[in-house]
């Protein structure tokens, strides 16, 4: 599970699984398949696809906005050198990276590691 402002979201394989055994609508992003379900009901889906076997990666953001746009200032590089190579687009990789906010793991789940109240009283009621 990907966090995406407000929502968490799988793509591609994992869309497909939550299109198959839990009938989350798919939609096409970016030429990717993607589902996504509400950050408050996290819970309550994590606990639907532990009670059917999966395990859970949850990714989150591990910067602000507006650290985001800190470090592209900071990456901003106007001329390539020697150690900065271009992409056929004219664009280095560190000026690719410093557009991308950065996300970490932040939590595995399995049904042996839920900590979460919440999520076990809903695991045994799946």
């Amino acid at each position: 599970f990907f966090k995406k402002g407000k929502f968490y979201e799988l793509y591609e394989f994992d869309a497909d699984i939550g299109r198959k055994e839990f009938d989350l609508k798919v939609t096409d992003r970016v030429n990717m398949k993607m589902v996504g379900v509400p950050e408050q009901s996290f819970s309550t889906w994590a606990s639907r696809f532990l009670a059917h076997g999966h395990r859970i990666t949850v990714v989150d953001h591990s910067e602000s906005k507006l650290s985001q746009q800190r470090r592209n200032e900071e990456f901003a590089s106007p001329k390539s050198t020697p150690l900065t190579p271009r992409s056929r687009k004219g664009k280095s990789e560190t000026d690719k990276k410093a557009k991308i906010i950065q996300r970490d793991v932040t939590k595995v789940l399995t049904p042996a590691t839920i900590t979460d109240e919440e999520m076990i009283l809903d695991f045994t009621a799946n």
